[in-house]
């Protein structure tokens, strides 16, 4: 699965690094719909970063939904959690009503959420299960059996952008751009689409790059697995991962 999964971010690297490709960042779609890349861009930056060794830089950013560390953490997680319009809907004409709905139910639902992490150790362990995942994946990347980094003018760094909890979306963006990284691959972490967690993430991804960023990042390509066909494309790659390790 490593494997697999070094193929695909690679080949969604060199599509977004390719001199031919257009260079695009993402455009933040309307509610309810999947993210769009129609944002055009027309030069990255010059890369200026102090330890920059001439390759050129690409940030891989793996979106999960975060969790609570601390037994103190539970209830402002909860509050993100609720305040996200993509998670409780409201009509227009109540949307004033967010931001107190979702302290209301982040108190409610607090103390039995409490016990449950309580009963794991006081915390999700998803937080850190995903920065040894990008630790990995970086290493495997830049020096791994693949050699993906190896003479392809490529260095990788990869980044954890939480959506309710730390590390947020903008401290993941914020790194990268310290970084100097040209451009971005976008992995989703989730299992499969939904507008109230992936589609979430990539939505706040998207409007924080054009917000804060705008042309910073020359281009940025997001590796789907849950549409669009995305579960024949895994079980594509893993099938060609498996006659590698065959041979």
């Amino acid at each position: 699965m490593w494997r697999a999964l070094l193929l695909f971010v690679s080949a969604a690297a060199f599509r977004a690094s390719s001199p031919l490709a257009r260079r695009r960042v993402p455009e933040v779609a309307s509610r309810g719909q999947p993210l769009s890349t129609a944002a055009l861009v027309e030069t990255p930056p010059a890369p200026s970063a102090q330890g920059y060794t001439g390759a050129m830089r690409v940030g891989v950013v793996l979106l999960n939904l975060g969790g609570p560390e601390r037994s103190e953490d539970v209830e402002p997680f909860l509050y993100n959690l609720f305040a996200d319009p993509d998670i409780i809907r409201l009509p227009r004409a109540l949307s004033g009503l967010q931001v107190p709905l979702a302290w209301a139910i982040a108190r409610k639902r607090a103390p039995q959420s409490r016990a449950a992490y309580d009963s794991i150790g006081g915390g999700s362990p998803i937080v850190n299960y995903t920065r040894a995942q990008a630790q990995a994946l970086e290493h495997a990347l830049n020096t791994g059996p693949l050699g993906v980094g190896k003479g392809s003018g490529i260095e990788w760094r990869c980044y954890v952008a939480m959506r309710y909890w730390y590390p947020f979306t903008g401290e993941a963006l914020q790194q990268a751009h310290a970084d100097q990284c040209r451009a971005l691959v976008v992995l989703p972490l989730y299992p499969h689409f939904s507008i109230s967690t992936s589609g979430s993430s990539l939505r706040e991804l998207g409007q924080r790059v054009i917000q804060d960023y705008g042309a910073d990042f020359g281009q940025a390509h997001t590796v789907s697995f849950c549409h669009g066909g995305g579960a024949r494309v895994v079980a594509r790659w893993s099938r060609a991962a498996l006659h590698a390790l065959a041979r």
